[in-house]
């Protein structure tokens, strides 16, 4: 099914309007619904991170239908990081028969696939939706959220029938986040002011289908300006690819400097206590847990122990570089770049911290990150280290360089193609 094509998507081109212009970008989801049938759900993108499928309501179709009434909901994951510009974007058809019938797109703080989109997820910020009812004067409303929150109404003439682009612009380049909105590429609001709280607002991205509305979508898209690159930091417990090594590997990336007992050397990729957080399957892209066992119910030392490892910013910006980290510690631990604290710490196993964003500190050249584990007591007891990389990226200094740009989820691929994204 196609209702209108967006030429050189799969390319990693996506022109922005004159209302809100955007360089030319890297496509971090992309799906042209092009599934002859069955349900949305558990789907892939045609474009996506690696193991990324739809988290969909039975709604919703893998051709990009919604046939039954209900309100029901579709999501991937998205996360942004700051300095950056992202376009999300679809093409939408819907056939109403009531004035609350309508399709929505945007972006969310969780993803609850059945109900209506804002009241089952009540954190959506920076959404849209198109009731295309030629007899209102809101055929088309902007929201900055939550919810229903600071909402605009738009209408059109003459009105705009059959299929229409909608699309979702998030600035998150200066200190003061923006959104802007856009139909068939004119901007209809904005930029308003956004939160950049993304940890709680922006987890998702996804469009919904509300009450006895049906119709069809297309061109599902969501791309970043093409102004930085990936750094190359791994997870703990990965191989060159950024798949997990089997349990008893040594982890290439990750050394552990300093021990109770002195020097250790490479990291011990290491089955989790079954009280930790578990391991991604090995093979697999994600992370496992380290330490200098290769069992978590091993006991070891009490005391400080200081894991390490290294990236490459030669020829890069070290001023405009980010890490976003997640990590989990049996018992705790605190972070350092070059030498030099952070400010952030985490005790726990059960899960993942809040992911933290590391923004100074870094040097051109080769940068150091050690986590440096504490673990507690007076007696040996289980320990180890786990390191989720959420996102890097840096710019490349010099001019004339910016068609060599993207982003990147580390060690992440994507289906189709290779692509570096930042989500």
């Amino acid at each position: 099914m196609k209702i209108r094509t967006m030429s050189s998507l799969f390319l990693g081109a996506m022109l922005g309007m004159a209302a809100a212009p955007i360089a030319q970008g890297v496509v971090i989801y992309s799906d042209d619904f092009s599934s002859a049938a069955g349900l949305l759900q558990g789907t892939s993108p045609d474009v996506a991170p690696e193991g990324v499928t739809w988290a969909s309501s039975p709604l919703w179709n893998a051709n990009g239908t919604k046939t039954a009434v209900g309100s029901g909901n579709a999501f991937v994951p998205f996360k942004p990081l700051p300095g950056n510009v992202y376009t999300l974007s679809l093409d939408v058809d819907p056939k109403i028969s009531a004035s609350n019938d309508w399709f929505a797109l945007g972006f969310s703080g969780t993803s609850n696939v059945a109900g209506a989109w804002h009241t089952a997820n009540p954190t959506v910020t920076s959404w849209m939706l198109n009731r295309e009812n030629d007899a209102s004067t809101s055929a088309v409303q902007a929201f900055h959220g939550p919810s229903t929150g600071a909402g605009t109404s738009h209408d059109f003439t003459p009105d705009k029938v059959g299929p229409v682009n909608m699309q979702v612009v998030l600035n998150t380049q200066g200190a003061q986040w923006t959104t802007e909105w856009l139909v068939d590429g004119v901007s209809i609001r904005g930029p308003v002011a956004a939160s950049p709280n993304f940890a709680t607002q922006y987890n998702f991205v996804g469009f919904s289908g509300n009450n006895t509305v049906t119709g069809s979508i297309d061109n599902f898209s969501l791309t970043a300006a093409a102004d930085r690159v990936a750094i190359n930091v791994f997870n703990s417990g990965v191989d060159a690819n950024g798949n997990v090594l089997p349990v008893g590997a040594f982890d290439p990336h990750y050394t552990i400097t300093s021990t109770p007992g002195g020097p250790f050397g490479s990291a011990v990729v290491q089955l989790n206590h079954p009280a930790w957080l578990a391991n991604n399957a090995a093979g697999t892209p994600g992370s496992s847990w380290i330490s200098t066992t290769a069992t978590g119910t091993d006991n070891i030392a009490p005391g400080e122990y200081v894991y390490e490892t290294t990236f490459d910013l030669t020829n890069l910006s070290g001023a405009n570089a980010q890490l976003l980290i997640a990590v989990a510690a049996d018992n705790s631990v605190n972070i350092l770049l070059n030498g030099e604290e952070t400010g952030f710490t985490h005790s726990g196993f059960a899960a993942f911290s809040a992911p933290f964003l590391i923004t100074s500190g870094f040097i051109e050249g080769i940068n150091t990150l050690q986590f440096v584990l504490t673990n507690a007591g007076t007696a040996p007891n289980p320990g180890g280290l786990r390191v989720q990389i959420l996102g890097s990226t840096t710019t490349i200094p010099e001019p004339g360089t910016l068609s060599l740009l993207g982003l990147a989820i580390a060690g992440l691929t994507v289906r189709r193609r290779r692509v570096a994204v930042m989500v």
